[in-house]
């Protein structure tokens, strides 16, 4: 079974905002493409310079850290990197993130942007519930319910949903190792049970 995986406030409703300002404008990180070493490709196809400095927005200085934010650049904590990886996730390249304060004062060097390589079209469209009217089947579907094909998931036990490319989901495997290691600030849903927008 599969999840999608979320941020998540803390008991008061407050969650981290960041600002990232992209080093070019063509650089996608949910793409599911791998970034090269190839020094003739185009800058934003190759490895981004590290630290990656991500700003916490003003007036959020007082949210929880989080574990996972998915945008504007995906990130995740050192512990949480360390878990997926530890329990079998080999598909995802990270990149040391400096989180400051909007003064420029340091808020945490324990955070990674993260790449996660590779995309699955793996909706059962015949089973998940929506809109038919969408005029397109890839990168931004929204779903009511989505049914996961699991036999177009190929075992991968993290992977962005070609369908809807914000969405990450990921193996109960992952979810189980996540619950273990009692990561805060992650909210993991079924998917037939929350909308994908």
């Amino acid at each position: 079974m599969y999840y999608a995986i979320f941020p998540k406030a803390d008991d008061d409703g407050m969650m981290l905002g960041v600002e990232y300002k992209r080093d070019h404008r063509g650089r996608s990180w949910h793409d599911g493409n791998i970034f090269t070493s190839d020094v003739n490709a185009p800058v934003w196809k190759q490895h981004p310079k590290v630290p990656i400095k991500v700003t916490i927005e003003q007036g959020y200085e007082k949210a929880p850290m989080p574990s996972f934010l998915r945008g504007p650049i995906p990130i995740m904590s050192k512990k949480l990197l360390n878990t997926v990886r530890e329990a079998g996730v080999d598909n995802i390249d990270s990149y040391r993130v400096e989180l400051n304060y909007a003064d420029g004062t340091l808020a945490s060097e324990d955070y990674y942007a993260f790449n996660l390589v590779g995309k699955l079209r793996a909706a059962d469209l015949d089973k998940s519930v929506y809109d038919d009217n969408q005029p397109d089947k890839l990168i931004a579907m929204n779903f009511d319910s989505l049914l996961v094909d699991e036999n177009k998931t190929y075992g991968q036990l993290m992977f962005r949903l070609a369908e809807n490319i914000s969405t990450i989901l990921i193996h109960e495997r992952i979810k189980k190792a996540i619950e273990e290691a009692g990561i805060q600030y992650i909210r993991i849903c079924a998917t037939k049970n929350v909308a994908i927008l």
